[in-house]
């Protein structure tokens, strides 16, 4: 019996084995990435105006020095990840899905289901200072009400562990320098597209 011979014989005696077995592992597969959660990634490039100078012969252009604009780009990005940038966005973020979003249908700003989960996470206190009229409104109300006392549920939003909403969560947005250049590039990803946008865009 010659080696092609014998390989045939062994393939026709594991037939069954060689479909059943890509099969289940496909299969399993599959399930397993149909349940992992969606990311979605946005990013934005910002025009500062830290180097450029509007006349650069002139004595206050930055190009000159070097670590006055090393300086001011330093703390561009402090106050961008300083933890009261993200409580201001973190209070626009809420007044934007309260005011836009519903539990029947997805919004642009929110999925249904996620605005079910926030109305169950938020307490009803700070549910009562929205004002489905206007977003402007609502985040002065959500500001006026973290801002009477250091004990509220609000700041519990804002220190705890809250997806979207708090610090910890919104710290993940990432900024960074692009080159040497006047542009600062953010980035951020999680599950809801609307608030991936929205929290950038804030």
């Amino acid at each position: 019996m010659n080696l092609l011979e014998y390989i045939k014989r062994f393939l026709f005696k594991i037939k069954y084995w060689i479909v059943i077995v890509p099969t289940v592992v496909g299969a399993i597969t599959l399930v397993y990435a149909l349940r992992m959660p969606k990311t979605y990634k946005v990013r934005s490039e910002i025009y500062t105006g830290v180097i450029s100078s509007p006349d650069p012969t002139s004595e206050e252009s930055f190009a000159a020095n070097w670590n006055l604009i090393l300086n001011a780009m330093d703390n561009l990005m402090n106050v961008i990840k300083s933890p009261t940038t993200l409580k201001m966005v973190s209070m626009r973020l809420l007044a934007q899905q309260f005011v836009h979003g519903d539990p029947e249908k997805d919004t642009d700003y929110i999925s249904a289901e996620k605005y079910r989960e926030l109305q169950q996470m938020i307490p009803k206190e700070i549910q009562d200072l929205v004002d489905k009229d206007s977003e402007e409104n609502t985040f002065n109300n959500f500001l006026n009400f973290q801002e009477a006392t250091n004990i509220n549920s609000f700041n519990t939003i804002l220190n705890g562990a809250m997806p979207y909403y708090s610090v910890l969560a919104l710290s993940k947005v990432e900024a960074a320098r692009i080159g040497i250049s006047d542009m600062v590039e953010l980035r951020y990803e999680c599950d809801e597209p609307g608030i991936a946008f929205y929290t950038l865009t804030f």
